[in-house]
């Protein structure tokens, strides 16, 4: 019997377990639809109020072979490997660039009968897979002299990024940064040097270098500096991006990081 898939579960693959195949892998096409349909009374049809997706699932249909004397022994090793609680990365091999952040919804219930054992399993997933590895792209603003620009990102959904601000030649004491028409400002004071990390992946904003290696959202509660800040976290769109920036103090340079983990359907 040949694998069709190898299925990664936190980092754990299938194949790594004695007589386990995948044979059969369902992912939704898209996301849950959550658009809300309202029918008004002597109006054509009625109002059409729109949602992002919500969570996606994917199903994963899996025959077990083992000697009858050691079959529940090799189901019971399946279930080691699935009991993990929470969100995790989850990875399939026809797709090695991405993985679902995802939680197993439903207990497996196994059909055990001689020499196998067949079962399906179930995740919940966010709406879109997430890259493996990040992108970035980094630019430099001078003041007076080039405070705005653009850049084109190859994604084809829109992605959080984190982008940091750093004062190379002196002080900043307040920011207004824009990225694609999302305002952010910031008034506290940078020395030079020192960066500057706006996440919009877990909403918030740092000084000193970033602890969100990975982009997920994590941070230093002890690095975050939130009473200065108003307006909006920005996000990277499909194609053309736009950004500007201001700010006052005596730095003339400053360079600017935008680092993301692209999304696909």
């Amino acid at each position: 019997m040949s694998t069709a898939y190898v299925v990664t579960w936190d980092d754990s693959p299938s194949s790594a377990l004695s007589g386990l195949y995948v044979q059969k892998v369902r992912r939704r096409m898209v996301g849950a639809v959550r658009d809300q349909l309202i029918t008004v009374p002597g109006r054509d049809g009625g109002w059409v109020y729109p949602e992002r997706r919500g969570f996606r699932q994917i199903t994963a249909e899996c025959t077990l072979t083992s000697p009858p004397s050691t079959r529940h022994a090799a189901v019971v090793s399946v279930a080691d490997w699935l009991a993990k609680t929470g969100a995790r990365q989850l990875k399939f091999n026809d797709q090695p660039d991405r993985y679902w952040l995802a939680t197993l919804t439903d207990d497996p219930d196994p059909d055990e009968w001689r020499s196998r054992a067949t079962f399906a399993l179930t995740w919940t997933a966010q709406p879109y897979a997430y890259a493996v590895s990040t992108t970035s792209v980094t630019v430099t603003a001078l003041s007076p002299g080039t405070l705005s620009g653009n850049f084109t990102a190859a994604d084809t959904i829109d992605a959080y990024p984190e982008v940091t601000i750093t004062p190379l030649d002196g002080t900043m004491t307040a920011i207004d940064f824009t990225l694609n028409d999302s305002l952010l400002s910031w008034a506290g004071s940078l020395a030079s040097g020192v960066p500057i990390n706006l996440s919009s992946v877990s909403d918030t904003v740092t000084t000193g270098v970033s602890t969100d290696a990975e982009l997920t959202g994590a941070y230093t509660p002890g690095l975050v500096n939130m009473a200065d800040v108003s307006g909006e976290f920005g996000m990277i769109l499909e194609g053309f991006n736009t950004w500007a920036i201001d700010w006052t103090g005596t730095a003339t340079t400053a360079r600017i990081r935008f680092r993301w983990r692209r999304r696909y359907r």
